[in-house]
Formats: C-alpha cells, structure tokens, sequence
C-alpha cells in the first residue's frame, strides 16, 4: 500500500459521492451505488517528492531525509553542522562551508533596487538561514532552487539573538554517480 495510492484514492472517493450526490435530488432516495474499489498496490511517489510531501504535511520528515543518499559527500564537503553554528561552538565571522538542502528561498529588493535573498539550509542537524547580499546573489541565484542539494560559504553571524550564515559562496556538486549507484 503507497501513499501515493491512497491518496489518489481518496480523490476518487471523493469524486464518487459527489457524483451520487449530484444525482439525488431532494426528493427522491436514489439506490446507493457501490463505491468504487481502489487499487492500494500502486507505485509509490517518487522519493524527492514523497519527502516533500512529508515536510509540507507534518512539519518533518518520517520516511528518509533528502541528504540520505549523500550523506558522505555532504560529510566530506562541510567544514560544519547547523546545530555547531547554532548553539554558538562555531564562532563569530568563522569562515565555514556548510552542506545541505535548500529548503526554502525568500528573495527581496534592497533599498536601492538590488535583489538579495535569504536561503534556508537543512542537514541532518537543524536548518539555518543564509544570507545572500547582492554582490553574492547575483552570482549565484542561476543555482539556487527548493530542493537542491548545495554547499554555501559563508561567514558566521551570531547576533540579536539568533545566528545565520552571511553567505559568499554557493556549489552545487554533481550528484550523476550517485544517480547512476542507485539505479
């Protein structure tokens, strides 16, 4: 039984007693129809979307992580973890490289017109907002997207209470062999 089918199944329940509904009128009883039986064995989502769903949903993941099968490379390429930068082991204006997933990406103008944005980056540890001044975000928005999996550079700053990442720099890292390893 996947998600992905009763999911699917419940929108043709739904479309089922819609339609008996629509054919009784106020009137008359009409003899109920038998309600169609879904197949619950169909294919799953696939799994950058199953976890999405996930997220959207619950607030979190429950069936992986996205960095699940990355999780090396990603070790590799970091210098750091969010919850090092967020509980303050990590410090002020330290120079690191942090792995994950975009998360999510608010882009805004500044107060003379330029574009900046804001990235959040989740690994296994937390999720951290990465800060994109105008210099740097032109030279990196091309690729920043939800979902992707990057390594940001960047300068720690902890104040007002709250910690972020001024970012410098961001890499996207070829993830084709571990596609063609999990095929």
């Amino acid at each position: 039984m996947s998600r992905k089918s009763l999911t699917e199944s419940f929108e043709m329940m739904i479309d089922a007693e819609l339609a008996r509904r629509k054919a009784s009128t106020g009137f008359h009883m009409v003899q109920p129809e038998r309600m169609p039986v879904p197949d619950l064995d169909g294919p799953e989502w696939d799994k950058p979307y199953l976890l999405a769903q996930e997220r959207d949903t619950v607030g979190f993941y429950i069936s992986g992580h996205p960095l699940d099968d990355v999780r090396d490379l990603v070790t590799a390429g970091a210098t750091t973890t969010v919850s090092r930068i967020l509980t303050e082991e990590v410090s002020d204006g330290a120079s690191v490289t942090l792995g994950g997933v975009v998360s999510f990406i608010e882009s805004r103008n500044t107060r003379k017109g330029d574009m900046m944005a804001t990235v959040t980056v989740e690994d296994y540890t937390g999720s951290l907002d990465c800060v994109f001044f105008p210099a740097a975000y032109r030279q990196v928005r091309q690729g920043l997207f939800c979902g992707t999996i990057v390594f940001i550079g960047g300068r720690v700053d902890h104040r007002d209470g709250g910690s972020q990442l001024i970012a410098t720099s961001l890499s996207v890292p070829d993830l084709s062999h571990k596609e063609m390893n999990a095929q």
